[in-house]
């Protein structure tokens, strides 16, 4: 999908070469006309979740924060399947929002496995235009492969509510730093 000139890139991939490989392919000149730069949530390999017959006890389960995230969204209806890139996508769309300083302190309340899904994806070319308002956090929901419109704002305000669940002695500083059209999804949403 693209928005506002920057093809925005989900799924999974084998390897780091194969992302590098889709990237650039993706933000070559003239690949894609008007595309100016990429914004890649491409997943390499196997999920953290993911294991091999042979590695299962190797792996821990999901934590309860992200199990919680996860069921969040597939609360309001997004698939199983693309739950953890929608979780992802909003994470990283509220971090790039919120100060270093901030952001460390909400990291540190955070299991391993929720501040994966918090890094910004990587980008190729022009820089991606930060989220300001509900319908820029939408976009990049959309853009997350077959999740419906209508979905989009409930996966948006259900990742909001879980996360403010999660860390609420650090609630009240996210809100703070938002702006306004997020702070009102942030504050309006309730933990179903």
């Amino acid at each position: 999908m693209v928005e506002v000139h920057t093809a925005l890139l989900h799924g999974d991939v084998a390897s780091v070469e194969e992302a590098a490989k889709i990237e650039h392919a993706v933000h070559a000149v003239h690949a894609v006309p008007g595309v100016v730069g990429v914004e890649s949530y491409l997943h390499i390999g196997l999920l953290p979740s993911d294991t091999r017959p042979s590695e299962g006890a190797r792996h821990p389960p999901p934590s309860a924060a992200l199990h919680a995230l996860l069921s969040a969204v597939t609360a309001v209806g997004v698939h199983v399947a693309r739950a953890r890139s929608v979780v992802s996508v909003v994470l990283s769309a509220l971090a790039e929002r919120v100060p270093a300083g901030e952001l460390d302190h909400l990291m540190a309340h955070l299991p391993d496995d929720v501040r994966q899904l918090m890094r910004s994806p990587r980008r190729i070319g022009a820089p991606a235009a930060r989220t300001r308002t509900v319908p820029d956090l939408v976009a990049r929901v959309l853009a997350v492969d077959r999740v419906p419109p209508k979905q989009a704002e409930q996966a948006a305000g259900a990742v909001f509510a879980a996360l403010r669940a999660l860390v609420p002695e650090e609630a009240g500083d996210i809100c703070a730093v938002l702006p306004e059209d997020l702070r009102h999804l942030w504050l309006a949403t309730a933990v179903s």
